[in-house]
């Protein structure tokens, strides 16, 4: 509670976490790179609880219901499911095919998140497959994958704790769950889930131990190391074979702008979606146009309730007219 208590204070006084993580870095006196370490297993420990938490028996009530006068009739969770934005799975359900049940091979993803909310849903449709996202326990070492993977997380994930050690020694146990929860399957019970106290402990455990053998696997882009340069030339290759591209909730903020001006720079497509609220619309634009080196079609999408799917995908190109097949 002390270390929380001692990091709250720096965070709050910044625009995002990723700012202060960026700010830490940058400054990289000792004090800083054990925060950022400190900081990136808090991050890890908050989305183990936030994704895989239980829902409780009150969270059934309206906004009405006096928690004070009820009191539960049952204690069992059984049948719950792990903490997920539903629209992860419209998104799947909507572009895994039906025979393999893998995702459309047209559809590519770059993501700026870290939590685990692709894999969380796709564990559903297919609990004995994993999506190719990068970096990821299971393509981390293949370094030769004959085309890029189908989703790449430029941060890292949360949820995962990475040894460089072992890795350049080739131990096999480069990566370990924060929490071992079986690929954070969704059918898992009350009792295999763990409590707010249970982060707490595994964060206190890591505090007094200072286990610098295995570090967050959050992995901010602009650390330039080994895995971010990797993922970054993965990103690249997506981007470069990319003919419609849709903007997802993303502020383009000023300190990504490094990693986004090379994101666009030698790309090729001519048209844009960008998803997000109404009043953002205008701005988002704007910047995007900043960043772009030529001029393309932007399509705002103020419908947050799903995630923008491209219409172009029920079309082909001929001769850069769209045709419907």
């Amino acid at each position: 509670i002390s270390e929380i208590d001692r990091l709250m204070p720096m965070l709050i006084g910044h625009a995002t976490v990723d700012t202060f993580a960026k700010k830490l870095f940058l400054r990289n006196k000792p004090e800083d790179k054990n925060n950022l370490y400190s900081l990136k297993y808090l991050l890890g420990c908050f989305f183990v609880y936030e994704q895989i938490e239980l829902k409780s028996y009150w969270d059934q009530f309206t906004s009405t219901g006096r928690k004070d006068v009820f009191t539960p009739t049952r204690t069992s969770y059984e049948g719950q499911k792990v903490q997920k934005d539903f629209r992860y799975d419209v998104f799947l359900s909507t572009l895994l095919s039906e025979k393999d049940i893998i995702l459309d091979e047209r559809i590519k993803v770059i993501s700026w998140n870290y939590d685990s909310q692709f894999e969380i849903a796709y564990q559903e449709f297919n609990p004995n497959s994993l999506l190719k996202v990068y970096p990821h326990p299971n393509l981390f070492n293949d370094f030769n994958l004959n085309k890029s993977p189908q989703i790449v997380k430029l941060n890292g994930t949360a949820t995962y704790l990475y040894s460089e050690k072992n890795r350049r020694s080739d131990d096999e146990s480069i990566f370990k769950p924060m929490y071992e929860l079986n690929e954070l399957k969704a059918d898992m019970n009350y009792g295999a889930l763990p409590s707010f106290f249970d982060m707490l402990r595994l964060y206190s455990d890591w505090l007094n131990t200072k286990k610098e053998d295995y570090i967050p696997f959050i992995n901010f882009a602009w650390e330039k190391n080994v895995l971010s340069k990797k993922t970054l030339e993965f990103a690249k290759e997506i981007m470069h074979q990319t003919e419609v591209l849709v903007v997802i909730g993303y502020s383009f903020p000023n300190f990504n702008r490094t990693i986004d001006l090379e994101l666009l720079k030698d790309t090729f497509f001519n048209r844009v979606y960008i998803q997000t609220v109404k009043e953002n619309i205008d701005d988002l634009s704007q910047r995007f146009k900043w960043l772009i080196d030529r001029k393309v079609e932007i399509i705002p999408y103020s419908d947050t309730y799903q995630f923008f799917i491209p219409y172009e995908l029920d079309q082909t190109f001929w001769n850069g007219e769209l045709k419907t097949l």
